[in-house]
């Protein structure tokens, strides 16, 4: 176990870690994580201290350093990645797309934007307001446009909430 992983309680790592996989699972679904304002230990429940990092704006320190095109998560604090992150995060390839980047969006500020999911993990459709903007809900459908590659979409919200947009989800704006 990493030094950073041993600062998160088992147990709450534990439901912090669940929360994840089960919002990755349910896509747009939103689930509680047990520490409303510590969006750095639901990271650290997950990703380990050397996982390389891409931050953007006000996010937790986490990780190490690395550049947008070889971070295996990219951190975006405030309402917007940008076309410049969301364009140079790591895809995959077609044989490994395991090794497409999350992209993290930690307490996004985006006004909600109201969308219908659909896809793995969706029964039929979903409707829900996710708060990103149109133009990062663009940016993440044309990096998800050449399945199996892509990127994986997080959003630690707010008042402790998380949700997940996995690459295989598809995003109708309403």
């Amino acid at each position: 176990m990493s030094a950073a992983a041993a600062l998160v309680a088992v147990p709450e790592g534990h439901r912090a870690f669940r929360a994840l996989l089960e919002a990755m699972a349910n896509p747009g679904r939103r689930l509680a994580l047990p520490w409303p304002d510590r969006p750095d230990l639901a990271l650290r429940s997950v990703w380990e201290v050397d996982t390389a990092v891409h931050r953007v704006g006000p996010t937790p320190d986490v990780g190490r350093p690395a550049d947008v095109d070889h971070a295996e998560v990219v951190l975006v604090g405030g309402a917007e990645a940008g076309p410049l992150v969301l364009a140079a995060a790591d895809r995959g390839t077609d044989e490994r797309p395991e090794l497409g980047a999350t992209v993290v969006y930690v307490a996004p500020a985006a006004p909600p934007l109201a969308v219908r999911l659909r896809g793995p993990g969706v029964d039929g459709t979903l409707g829900c307001e996710l708060p990103l903007t149109r133009s990062d809900l663009e940016l993440r459908d044309q990096a998800c446009a050449d399945w199996p590659r892509g990127i994986d979409v997080v959003l630690l919200e707010t008042g402790g909430w998380v949700r997940g947009l996995p690459r295989t989800t598809q995003v109708e704006r309403t």
